[in-house]
C-alpha cells in the first residue's frame, strides 16, 4: 500500500517536471502538412501572402514560385532562393512533415526544402524566417487555376 501511495505521489511530480522541461509546442508547428498532399494541389503559381510581400519582402517587382505538373519549376524575385531567377525540379519529400524538394540540377547538393502546412487544400508553404524559436515565417499561397 506504500508503494502505491508513493507511486501516486512521484508520478504526478515526474510528468509535470518532464513537461516544464521541454519547450512550449508553437500551434503553428502543429498546422504543418502531415498527411501526402497530391501534387495537383502543389503544382501551380505561387505567391507570397500580403502580410509576407508587407512585412518581409518590401520590394517592388515579381515575386512567383511556378511548380509545373511535370515536375520542374522556376522562380522569380523570391528572397529565399540564391541565384533568383532560376529553374529547375520540384518533388514532395517527407521527413518530420511533407515538404517541396527545389532542385536546379542533378549536381544540386543545397536543394531548397519549403515546408508545406494545412492538413487540406489549400495548403500554405511556410519558410522560416531568422531564428526558428522566434516563428516568424513568410507564406506563400497557390494562385487559383
Amino acid at each position: 500500500m506504500k508503494s502505491l501511495f508513493a507511486t501516486l505521489c512521484i508520478l504526478p511530480i515526474a510528468l509535470l517536471t518532464a513537461c516544464l522541461n521541454n519547450p512550449p509546442i508553437n500551434p503553428a508547428e502543429l498546422n504543418f502538412t502531415w498527411t501526402q498532399p497530391e501534387r495537383r494541389y502543389i503544382a501551380g503559381t505561387w505567391v507570397p501572402t500580403k502580410e509576407t510581400l508587407r512585412k518581409h519582402i518590401q520590394t517592388p517587382g515579381k515575386h512567383e514560385l511556378v511548380l509545373r505538373e511535370d515536375g520542374t519549376f522556376s522562380v522569380t524575385g523570391m528572397p529565399f532562393f540564391p541565384g533568383d531567377p532560376g529553374s529547375g525540379i520540384w518533388s514532395l519529400t517527407k521527413d518530420e512533415s511533407w515538404k517541396i524538394a527545389l532542385d536546379r540540377s542533378e549536381f544540386d547538393t543545397r536543394g531548397r526544402r519549403l515546408r508545406l502546412r494545412g492538413q487540406f487544400a489549400p495548403y500554405l508553404i511556410h519558410i522560416t524566417v531568422g531564428d526558428p524559436d522566434a516563428w516568424e515565417a513568410m507564406l506563400f499561397e497557390r494562385l487559383p487555376n
